[in-house]
């Protein structure tokens, strides 16, 4: 045996965050040293180890550690604290909370200091909601304390104390549902102080001292947290930190276009509270923070507007002479300085065009000053008071319009810096503008603008960064131009492709055109389609990366103009999109883009040849060619590409190059293969094949087995019905099945029964809802018109001395509240309504999964604590879920959330609300996956189905007054007895509606 590997493995399992691993690791360790076989050395390597009288001096020596004299070793031995604590605190470390408070009021900077890095670390990771109660009332003074101490501690060692704080109202945000008193009762008694204090400590000017602006963003950020979390608390102190904040926007504005958007070496740094640099645009970023939150709370609109909605409520203290409109024209004013191109983003952009396209796009994931004040204006102000923003706006780029040419007057180099940034503020609020013009709201004189500033602007080709913003700029506003001056800057645009051209205008030009092909008509656009094609094709062939993106959404656009048009472009537009997949066949998010181009390309008739002649080879040769590293992304993307163009397909039978070349290679990879991806993708494909080509898959047989295609296909259906399979390699199975069984009708009418067995099987073992709704929707599309059989099918079927009736019914109430898809959601919903009508005696005897039962005692409910359901009868079970369907309907109809009441929730902000959002950590753990149906809009079967058709809240309306007034299956007794207060009131409102 080799010991050392035993002994190092065992050691390392010591340290595994699993207790129960380290436990059976400690054991193990004992163990060995009764080994006679072991070395001494190791033997005695493992005692020192394992020993626990050891680790309570290593503790003890730690803690004794915070106080030293060096920084660096304060840091380290505060980490080594902090990561110790989150295995021994507090069964085998329990005084170690009292230690460090001792540490705190000893008022000895250097244990304060050691203390507090270990505290910033312990409760963000360590305390729970349990030893909250404990912790809060002891640190919550003394972390006070050391905040308002400036003459003994370091700003560094504030602002420390000021971020632990945050750490617990992020807390109290967390446990605020299940304890709706916590946040009153422990911050109440010392949030004034907190308040009063930090507004003292920003009215006072910025010292030179190092780390003074660590500590005022450690304060707004703790203001902009209180404001996030519990507005309702700060709302009278919010008011007058409005001047502070914007005292440092103003006084910073200079300093910032001066050192950083001119020069570029000028942005100073200092330390964070948690011990990292930061420079000026953290600072920033806080400060728009700020105002971010101030205009997307109710209680603050008044600050923002004169028009308040019907019975809404003045809460706050508004500042005497205070001006809405001015207030929002300062705001963007100053916003629109710091969105100003910086030079260092000029120099990174000339040596990186990706990086300039990523940054400029409206959905950047890229984050900095320019974007943050942006944001503000575009997404914040404009969102929730857009004609105030918008008169705001206007105003206030005139005055920077004008700065901006006096300074270009005076020989400022830098004057056109604040052009660009206004007409990239206007731009991105266009859609506002043109709608506020049209209804009077708004009074915009856009022929002056182009007068005075557009025309001299495009006109600077020394400055390619200005003449692209006006480019774009003047797209943004194609609906608004006349004729003529459209295809003045259309031609503008289409010349600016040229090779020799810099590249921000030629990156402009092609956004310009994306949008001249969004606000145009075709008709409009038709006659400089060939001059665009032409000049962006070669680009395609030289770009890469956001850059490749951005040419190929735009060339999408184009190639729609006019099919005709198109058609003749045919021998350029073919090699450049089949090479760039080609290239980029193992890439998802490129492949997707491609497959949208030859989406558009299929049904048009002069591609027809082309792309049997010249696609088609070259997916299939790219699918058998494929090594075991890229199998699955390149053979998902054959597949895909391969099945849009069957699905596009304008040909009526499909070429048999489909048949008999491309399906007998596809059926045998998909009958072989394991892989999830192509598994998924296949399935997909199967479903078009069939609808496409169901008699010529009939006719068709395997030379090598005399199988028609249709028995390959059950094969392959039977094999992914196979309980080994996986959940999620199998969830468009439902799709493909319904699919056979709507045109296979006869065909396979002997093997259906078989079928729905094996379906019925393989619910039984499933936990995807996906999946589970995939199956169920079989079921629910026969139940549209053989009901009756469905349920003697199911009743008689017996797996594992059960039903399947009861398999069927139960996964579907199990599940039904997480169905998605427009279409699939209504076929379930219609099919349960049903079933509730039917009066088979079979059906009133299943029980299935009923409410979550809720136990007070057992506190906050986790994921590892298993939930108790109650059991109810299929029927009561069924009006529970229809009502709750119903409700749903009514909200995404008129926007209506439950239980909303805008007189008494003032302090949610004015447009998200709750519910909106889903954690990643559901999404993993239930399999769930937003449909939002558009998929379904893709099948012709699907839209010519009735069923998609209908409106489901009419529907559900009229089935409850139908039941109710001839008291289907004991209808009103089952809402009397089993449905709750908001069930009843549901149904009462489908009545009376």
């Amino acid at each position: 045996m080799d010991f050392n590997t035993v002994v190092f493995e065992t050691l390392s399992a010591c340290l595994d965050p699993n207790p129960n691993i380290r436990l059976e690791a400690e054991l193990k360790l004992k163990n060995l040293t009764l080994n006679p076989e072991i070395p001494d050395e190791l033997r005695i390597t493992i005692i020192i180890k394992g020993n626990g009288i050891t680790k309570v001096a290593v503790r003890e020596k730690l803690l004794t550690g915070l106080a030293d004299e060096l920084n660096k070793i304060r840091v380290a031995i505060a980490y080594a604290i902090s990561r110790i604590a989150q295995y021994d605190w507090p069964e085998a470390w329990p005084h170690l909370f009292d230690s460090l408070m001792e540490n705190l009021r000893s008022g000895d900077t250097k244990q304060v200091h050691g203390a507090m890095h270990v505290l910033s670390e312990f409760i963000r990771n360590d305390i729970t909601d349990q030893q909250f109660p404990i912790v809060a009332p002891l640190l919550f003074p003394e972390l006070f304390k050391i905040f308002n101490e400036e003459k003994l501690y370091s700003p560094q060692t504030r602002a420390r104390a000021v971020a632990i704080m945050r750490d617990f109202i992020e807390m109290l945000n967390t446990v605020k549902e299940e304890h709706p008193d916590a946040a009153q009762y422990y911050l109440g008694p010392v949030l004034d102080n907190w308040m009063t204090n930090m507004l003292l400590f920003l009215k006072t000017s910025p010292s030179t001292e190092f780390g003074d602006y660590g500590l005022r963003l450690e304060v707004l950020n703790l203001v902009c947290k209180l404001l996030e979390t519990f507005p309702k608390m700060v709302t009278k102190y919010i008011t007058e930190y409005i001047p502070v904040v914007w005292t440092h926007i103003i006084s910073l504005s200079s300093r910032y276009v001066e050192e950083v958007v001119n020069d570029g070496d000028g942005e100073f740094a200092e330390e964070h509270s948690d011990g990292d640099s930061f420079g000026m645009e953290n600072f920033l970023y806080i400060l728009f923070e700020f105002f971010n939150l101030l205009a997307s709370k109710k209680p603050f609109r008044p600050l923002f507007t004169t028009t308040l909605k019907k019975n809404e409520k003045i809460t706050i203290q508004i500042p005497e002479g205070h001006n809405q409109q001015e207030f929002i024209e300062k705001i963007i004013y100053y916003c629109l300085i710091y969105m100003e191109m910086t030079q260092d983003q000029m120099d990174l952009w000339i040596s990186d065009i990706n990086q300039y396209v990523q940054d400029e796009h409206e959905e950047t994931y890229s984050f900095n000053v320019r974007i943050s004040a942006q944001e503000l204006i575009v997404d914040c102000l404009a969102l929730f008071y857009p004609y105030e923003t918008i008169n705001a706006l206007i105003n206030a780029t005139n005055r920077h319009f004008q700065e901006g040419i006096n300074a270009r007057n005076s020989g400022d180099p830098n004057w056109w810096k604040i052009h660009e940034s206004c007409l990239l503020a206007i731009g991105r609020c266009s859609t506002i503008i043109t709608e506020g013009v049209e209804q009077n709201q708004i009074q915009f004189d856009l022929g002056s603008l182009f007068n005075h500033v557009i025309l001299e602007d495009i006109s600077y080709s020394d400055l390619p960064f200005l003449q692209g913003r006006t480019l774009w700029f003047v797209s943004q506003f194609a609906k608004s131009l006349p004729n003529d001056l459209a295809s003045q800057y259309i031609t503008a645009a289409v010349n600016a492709l040229q090779p020799n051209q810099p590249f921000p205008v030629k990156i402009s030009s092609v956004k310009a055109l994306k949008s001249f092909c969004t606000y145009l008509e075709n008709d409009k656009l038709q006659p400089f389609q060939s001059a665009i094609l032409e000049n962006m094709a070669p680009m395609i062939n030289d770009a890469t990366d956001d850059i490749l993106f951005l040419i190929l959404e735009t060339f999408t656009d184009v190639i729609m103009i006019n099919p005709e048009t198109t058609a003749q472009y045919e021998p350029i537009i073919i090699p450049i999109i089949i090479n760039v997949w080609v290239k980029n066949c193992d890439d998802p998010l490129m492949c997707s883009f491609v497959t949208d181009l030859f989406e558009i390309l299929a049904p048009n008739p002069g591609f027809v040849e082309p792309l049997q002649n010249k696609v088609i080879p070259v997916v299939m040769q790219s699918l058998s060619e494929t090594d075991k590293e890229t199998f699955s992304g390149v053979a998902t993307s054959c597949i895909e590409l391969i099945t849009v163009l069957i699905r596009k397909s304008c040909v009526n039978p499909l070429p048999q190059l489909y048949i008999d070349q491309i399906f007998p290679s596809l059926i045998h990879l998909l009958s072989t293969t394991d892989d999830q991806s192509v598994l998924q993708t296949g399935q997909d494909y199967l479903k078009y094949m069939i609808q496409k080509a169901l008699p010529q898959l009939i006719a068709w047989i395997d030379p090598n087995t005399g199988k028609n295609g249709v028995v390959l296909i059950v094969e392959f259906i039977a094999k992914m019905l196979d309980p080994s399979q996986s959940d999620n390699a199998s969830i468009f199975l439902g799709d493909l099945i319904n699919k056979l069984i709507l045109k296979g009708g006869n065909d396979i009418a002997q093997i259906l029964p078989d079928l729905l067995t094996a379906i019925t099987r393989r619910v039984e073992v499933s936990k995807n809802t996906i999946f589970i709704q995939s199956m169920i929707c079989v079921f629910a599309q026969l139940i549209q018109s053989q009901m009756e059989t469905v349920i003697s099918f199911l009743s008689s079927l017996n797996i594992n001395n059960k039903s399947g009736l009861e398999i069927i019914l139960g996964a579907w109430c199990e599940h039904y509240d997480s169905f998605q898809g427009i279409y699939k959601t209504k076929l379930c919903t219609i099919a349960l309504s049903k079933l509730f009508t039917s009066g088979d005696q079979n059906l009133q005897y299943v029980m299935v999964q009923g409410d979550l039962i809720m136990d007070e005692n057992k506190g906050i409910m986790t994921r590892s604590r298993t939930k108790q359901y109650n059991q109810l009868p299929f029927y009561v079970k069924a009006i529970k879920l229809l009502a709750n369907e119903y409700q749903r309907s009514l909200q995404e109809e008129d926007s209506y959330v439950d239980g909303y009441d805008e007189e008494e929730d003032t302090w949610e902000d004015s447009v998200a609300e709750e519910g909106d959002f889903k954690y990643l950590s559901e999404i993993v753990d239930y399999g769930y996956i937003e449909d939002d149906g558009g998929y379904e809009e893709e099948d012709e079967d699907i839209k010519n189905d009735p069923i998609y058709q209908i409106k489901i809240n009419e529907y559900l309306q009229n089935f409850f007054k139908s039941c109710a007034s001839e008291n289907t299956n004991n209808f009103m007794g089952i809402c009397e007895q089993y449905l709750n207060d908001s069930e009843k009131k549901i149904i009462q409102g489908a009545l009376n509606n």
